[in-house]
């Protein structure tokens, strides 16, 4: 029982700094920047029917593909209704990210005791509780928890984190297995984003379970099932797409998409290290390409790590695992496909940062070895906590109207022609009789 008071304890607490970060992004309802046509203009989501039911896993009426997502939205209807401006649909996204930064947790404790033997039970979970912290409280985080157009991406955390659990601890359970891959059916029906999870799978085999020495072809052929059922998910997701705002292929030049690839880790690696002049939009620049020195330079390294963890693996195994991992997890929002007006996207980050919050869990365990080091290393993540809690906590209170959110982008972005628009539209709305 005693063991279990530290794991219980910690769970609580990464769970309600949680809450009490995105307390802020509570304060609104919906935006004008795809609610509207999400919450307002249909109504077939508002009841449980078979009718309704069947239009949720059919309808490509948003450009996206999520009847999960669609399924909670019924559900919150039928507690709340259209309420005091749909303002109480914030709180599923708030409760889930809560849930799944408990999940992460519990997933970091079980690599560090894999990777770290030699540590001991506090030094694992406190490593690990601390690395969940600092995903969880990342204001990156806000868009896509906070948005209710972004309904879509809490779910699939959730169940892309149920699933790898379940893989991480299966061995040769088939029970355990069959449960990952039904998480993982429900991670993309939530979002599309978690179909390069059989990838982040594979490196895990490599860098955690050591499964890839003794046998890479039956580690690949345990996944063929897993990538079945993404091709099916990515198939609905390609229609949905392709019926609405993707932006074909012959429309958009190769040099551009390749360049959105080159450029999106860095970018977002920037991000998480420099969380500030976050907006909902970054808009696309149609005249960038591949052949700008920027975008040259970003591609090469693109390809230069990934050659790197490819082929040679060993060299540094947790990193080779998680580029390759957050890559995976990235490629269908990284651009290749491209639809929308924005090149970037704040709420893109959240999948492929779980990579790199493992690497920093078992970071934070190594460091915390010489017994000398822990108390300064031990202040260095309160304060880096604090930091990342302050700045989530403002930029909750961004989202809190349409006003707030694009008067808060012009004020980053002067420039920007989509804040510029919905602000022109929200006042002549205002105007009407």
């Amino acid at each position: 029982m005693r063991d279990r008071t530290l794991p219980v304890l910690l769970a609580l607490v990464v769970a309600g700094a949680t809450l009490a970060a995105f307390r802020t992004g509570l304060e609104g309802g919906i935006v004008r920047w795809d609610d509207p046509g999400r919450l307002v203009r249909h109504t077939e989501y508002r009841a449980l029917g078979a009718e309704n039911v069947a239009w949720m896993f059919s309808t490509k009426a948003i450009a996206t593909y999520e009847p999960v997502a669609w399924l909670t939205h019924a559900v919150e209807w039928q507690i709340w209704g259209d309420s005091d401006d749909f303002r109480p649909y914030r709180r599923l996204g708030w409760l889930l990210h809560a849930a799944s930064a408990s999940l992460l947790y519990a997933l970091l404790a079980r690599l560090a005791r894999r990777t770290c033997p030699w540590a001991s039970p506090a030094q694992r979970h406190l490593s690990a509780a601390g690395a969940a912290l600092v995903f969880a409280l990342h204001p990156l985080r806000v868009e896509p928890v906070v948005w209710l157009s972004c309904r879509g991406y809490p779910p699939a955390l959730f169940f892309a984190l149920v699933s790898t659990l379940l893989y991480l601890e299966r061995g040769e359970s088939k029970l355990l297995l069959a449960g990952s891959m039904a998480a993982f059916v429900l991670a993309m029906l939530s979002k599309s984003v978690a179909v390069g999870l059989p990838v982040a799978f594979l490196a895990i085999d490599g860098a955690v379970l050591g499964r890839l020495r003794t046998g890479v072809r039956r580690c690949v052929l345990e996944k063929l099932p897993y990538l079945v059922l993404a091709a099916l998910v990515l198939w609905m997701a390609y229609r949905a797409k392709r019926e609405a705002s993707m932006i074909p292929l012959t429309e958009s030049s190769i040099g551009l998409r390749l360049a959105l690839v080159g450029r999106a880790p860095w970018l977002y690696a920037w991000k998480t290290i420099v969380p500030t002049g976050l907006v909902p939009i970054y808009p696309l620049d149609p005249s960038m390409g591949i052949l700008d020195p920027l975008s040259f330079v970003a591609f090469a390294a693109t390809l230069g790590l990934t050659a790197q963890a490819v082929l040679r693996p060993r060299r540094a195994p947790w990193f080779s695992a998680a580029w390759i991992a957050s890559l995976a997890l990235l490629a269908p929002v990284s651009g290749i496909v491209q639809s929308g007006e924005q090149a970037f996207a704040d709420r893109y980050t959240l999948l492929p940062m779980v990579p790199w919050t493992a690497v920093l869990a078992v970071g934070l365990c190594r460091a915390s070895r010489p017994r000398v080091g822990r108390a300064p290393l031990a202040a260095l993540v309160v304060a880096v906590l604090a930091a990342l809690g302050f700045l989530t906590h403002r930029q909750g209170r961004v989202w809190r109207d349409t006003e707030t959110l694009w008067s808060h982008t012009l004020d980053v972005d002067p420039g920007n022609r989509v804040a510029h628009a919905q602000l022109g539209q929200s006042a002549l709305e205002a105007q009407r009789p």
